[in-house]
């Protein structure tokens, strides 16, 4: 019995990463058979031919990860409103000053994680982050909005705040909750350098949502972050970055600590109702 329940509580923690991640295996496979059959390749490449295949995902990275959020929208969004999770009847009054604030905590977070890559050259050190990243960026910028910019924000805020935290939450403390999901958030990434800024985010992310009760808040804020990678892609030359590394991470340091300051003044004059939290 005492096992059973055990696994229960594993599952329910782990379950939404790992139908997310059967889902994007699968639309991956599907959509290199698609492009492969347009192409006039046939299916052959997308299954035998290694650097074929793999020039053909990377090639159409931004259609599999549209694919893969459109469904994994419509499977996770019924699975949250399921889920018996805490308290979801009161929902806050989401104010035009908060949508500011988590605006530029989700800006200044990009500016800061950049320039900190940049100030200690570990591209260099990580070399698989720029393959990955330029494997999505920098091809065509609509897509990038609606899928990187905002499809998948609010795809891996479903998952990770909206189920494998709350789920925690119901077994453990908030800060241990916050902890574990940070953690099963970066190692979903599967990349080093990206899984060390991204605890970091996650755990940000999880306190936004306990702050103000609503999923609408790491939400926005992951879509920020992410907009703000879009638009420095292609706003900024290459270099910009590495030659002002450390004059931006100073500034970028003292804005974020000032905008979280007065969220965190804000949200003291709400009389928010504890342990309520929703989309």
């Amino acid at each position: 019995m005492g096992n059973r329940t055990l696994f229960n509580k594993i599952w329910s923690v782990i379950y939404a990463p790992l139908i997310f991640f059967i889902v994007q295996s699968v639309m991956t496979i599907v959509c290199a058979v698609v492009f492969s059959l347009i192409a006039g390749s046939g299916i052959s490449v997308a299954f035998k031919m290694k650097e074929g295949s793999e020039s053909l995902i990377n090639k159409n990275m931004l259609w599999i990860l549209f694919s893969s959020a459109v469904v994994s929208l419509l499977i996770f969004y019924t699975f949250y409103k399921k889920e018996n999770l805490p308290n979801k009847e009161n929902v806050i009054k989401f104010k035009r000053i908060y949508l500011l604030i988590l605006c530029l905590i989700g800006f200044f977070c990009n500016i800061l994680a950049t320039s900190l890559i940049e100030l200690f050259d570990l591209t260099r050190i990580f070399t698989q982050y720029e393959d990955s990243y330029l494997s999505i960026v920098g091809k065509n910028v609509l897509i990038e909005v609606v899928v990187l910019g905002i499809l998948m924000p609010i795809v891996e805020e479903l998952i990770f705040r909206g189920i494998v935290f709350n789920n925690l939450r119901k077994y453990t403390s908030i800060i241990w909750a916050s902890l574990l999901q940070a953690l099963i958030f970066s190692i979903y990434h599967m990349n080093p350098l990206q899984s060390i800024y991204v605890f970091f985010f996650a755990i940000l992310l999880s306190y936004s949502y306990i702050k103000l009760k609503t999923l609408w808040a790491p939400i926005i804020i992951h879509i920020a972050y992410n907009m703000t990678s879009i638009s420095m892609s292609r706003a900024l030359s290459p270099n910009f970055l590495s030659e002002k590394a450390l004059a931006i991470t100073l500034l970028g340091s003292i804005a974020f600590i000032i905008i979280f300051l007065v969220f965190q003044k804000l949200v003291k004059k709400e009389d928010f109702k504890t342990g309520d939290v929703s989309i």
